[in-house]
C-alpha cells in the first residue's frame, strides 16, 4: 500500500513553531561541541537572541562567545543565573524596555 500524503499528526509535529516572544536572551551553561555546532546554529537560524555563556573551562566560554559574536563570558554560574533572573524580571515588569 502506497500513501501519497503524510498523516496530519506527523505533519503538525514536523512544523516549525516558535514561541510568540523570542528575544528574552539565551545564555549557555557549558560551551562544548553540542552548543557550538548544534544549539547556536539552530537558534541563529530561528532568530533567537543569544547573550553569552559559562563553562567550567573559562577558555571554552571565551572561544564560544568570540566565534559566535555573543555579548558576555560569565565568570561564575551564580553571576550567570542572577543576570538571567534580572533580565527576566525587567522584561516582565517593563515589557517595552530595551534589552540590558
Amino acid at each position: 500500500m502506497v500513501i501519497d500524503t503524510m498523516p496530519s499528526i506527523i505533519h503538525s509535529a514536523l512544523e516549525r513553531k516558535l514561541p510568540p516572544k523570542i528575544d528574552y536572551g539565551i545564555a549557555f551553561i557549558g560551551c562544548g561541541g553540542i552548543v557550538n555546532y548544534g544549539h547556536i546554529p539552530a537558534y541563529k537560524a530561528s532568530g533567537f537572541h543569544m547573550i553569552g555563556g559559562y563553562d567550567l573551562k573559562p577558555e571554552a566560554a571565551e572561544i564560544t562567545v568570540q566565534e559566535h559574536g555573543l555579548e558576555k563570558v560569565y565568570g561564575s554560574s551564580t553571576r550567570y543565573c542572577l543576570t538571567l533572573w534580572f533580565r527576566s524580571w525587567i522584561s516582565r515588569w517593563w515589557p517595552g524596555s530595551k534589552r540590558i
